[in-house]
C-alpha cells in the first residue's frame, strides 16, 4: 500500500492507518468507518504507537479487523502489529468507545516502568470489544501489581466494565521466565478465551466466563515482597459493580504464590461456579475468600462457591478464607456441592470468626 493511494478499496490500500505513526494521508472520521488490515502482513515499531483517531457511536461501531478473502501468502494469516519490544503501547485507547479490535496479532512491547503500559493500553475508555485476537510477548522490569501485560486499563472506574475481551489467546510464553505484569488488568467481560504462561494472569474483571488459564506462576518462587501473582482477581468494587463472577472455566499449574481464584468482596456479592481446577497449585489453594475490606465496610461481601471439582495434593484445602487481622465479617459464605478429589480437605476455614 501508499498513503498516496485513495485508501477506500482493497485495490488501492493505504500503508497504515490513521493513528499510526507516520500516517501521510488525509482523513475525515464518520461513525462505523471499517479499517481493513491485510492478511499476512506485518506493520513494524516504527508505525507505533497507534492511537484510534476517533470514537465509533453506540449505534454504530468503529472496527479494525480483517477480511479473511484479503491476504498476502498462500493462505490466509492474521496480520501482526509487531512492536519489536521497542515502543512502550501498540494501541492506545485513552477516553475512546464504541471500538471493536478482531482478528488482529498484536506483539511484543515492553517498558521500565509499572502501571502500565501494555500490548493494548487505555485510560477511562469504555464500549471496547476485542475478539479473535493472539497478543503476546511482552517485556517489563518494573515489579510491581498491575505492571504492563497484555490489555491494560490505567483506571479503575465503571467505564471498563463495558470493555470484553472474546474468543482470544494472551501469552508471554516468550517471556515466562521473567516476572512480566499481567495478562488483563480491568477489563469487564473475559470469555471463551486462553491466557497462558505469565506471571499473573487477570487482575480486575466482572465476569470470568469461559476460558481456560494454565502456566502462571511468579518465576522466582513464592511471594516476594513486590509482586501479587494471581489467577483471576475477582473485585467487583473496583469497577463500579456488586456482582462478579468467575464461572465455567477450567485452571491448572497456577502456583508460586499465585492462587487460582481470589474472591475479594469488599461489599459485593461474588460467584465462583462449574470451574474445575487441578494441577500444581500454590498455598494460597486453589479458591481464596478473602475478608479484607479496602473500603471499611462492616461486612466484607457474600461469596457464593458451588458446583467447582478440584483435583487437589492430599492435605491441601480447595477453598481457604484468608485470616487478617481486623478485617470484616463477611456477609455469608455460601458452599455447596464441590467435587474435591485427593484429599479430605475441602475447606480451611480460618478466617474472621
Amino acid at each position: 500500500g501508499s498513503d498516496g493511494n485513495v485508501g477506500t478499496s482493497t485495490g488501492s490500500p493505504w500503508q497504515r492507518c490513521p493513528g499510526m505513526t507516520g500516517f501521510g494521508h488525509s482523513y475525515t472520521h464518520s461513525a462505523g468507518d471499517q479499517f481493513i488490515f491485510k492478511g499476512g502482513v506485518t506493520w513494524p515499531s516504527s508505525v507505533f504507537t497507534m492511537t484510534p483517531v476517533s470514537s465509533g457511536t453506540s449505534g454504530t461501531w468503529d472496527y479494525y479487523g480483517v477480511d479473511s478473502t484479503w491476504y498476502t501468502g498462500a493462505s490466509w494469516k492474521r496480520p501482526i502489529f509487531d512492536g519489536g519490544y521497542l515502543v512502550g503501547t501498540i494501541i492506545m485507547l485513552n477516553s475512546l468507545s464504541y471500538i471493536t479490535f478482531s482478528g488482529l496479532e498484536v506483539r511484543y512491547s515492553s517498558s521500565p516502568s509499572a502501571d502500565g503500559p501494555g500490548l493494548l493500553q487505555g485510560s477511562s475508555p469504555s464500549f471496547i470489544t476485542i475478539t479473535n485476537c493472539y497478543l503476546h510477548g511482552w517485556q517489563t522490569t518494573a515489579s510491581t501489581d498491575g505492571a504492563h501485560g497484555g490489555v491494560i486499563m490505567t483506571s479503575q472506574n465503571a467505564n471498563l466494565s463495558t470493555i470484553t475481551i472474546d474468543n482470544c489467546e494472551l501469552s508471554n510464553a516468550e517471556n515466562a521466565s521473567k516476572p512480566n505484569g499481567v495478562i488483563v488488568r480491568a477489563v469487564g467481560t473475559i470469555r471463551n478465551s486462553l491466557l497462558h504462561d505469565n506471571s499473573s494472569a487477570v487482575l480486575f474483571t466482572l465476569d470470568y466466563d469461559h476460558n481456560t488459564m494454565y502456566n502462571i506462576s511468579y518465576p522466582k518462587g513464592p511471594f516476594d515482597g513486590l509482586y501479587h501473582a494471581n489467577g483471576v482477581y475477582l473485585d467487583a468494587i473496583t469497577l463500579g459493580a456488586r456482582v462478579a463472577y468467575i464461572r465455567n472455566s477450567i485452571f491448572h499449574d497456577v502456583y508460586y504464590g499465585a492462587n487460582m481464584a481470589y474472591l475479594n468482596g469488599r461489599s459485593a456479592t461474588l460467584y465462583c461456579y462449574n470451574n474445575i481446577f487441578y494441577g500444581q497449585i500454590s498455598a494460597q489453594c486453589a479458591i481464596e475468600i478473602e475478608p479484607y475490606d479496602y473500603g471499611a465496610n462492616l461486612t466484607s461481601g457474600t461469596y457464593e462457591v458451588f458446583n467447582n471439582t478440584g483435583y487437589i495434593q492430599p492435605g491441601t484445602p480447595l477453598i481457604r478464607v484468608v485470616n487478617r487481622k481486623g478485617s470484616p465479617q463477611p456477609g455469608s459464605i455460601v458452599i455447596v456441592n464441590n467435587h474435591v478429589i485427593g484429599t479430605s480437605v475441602s475447606v480451611d476455614n480460618n478466617g474472621p470468626s
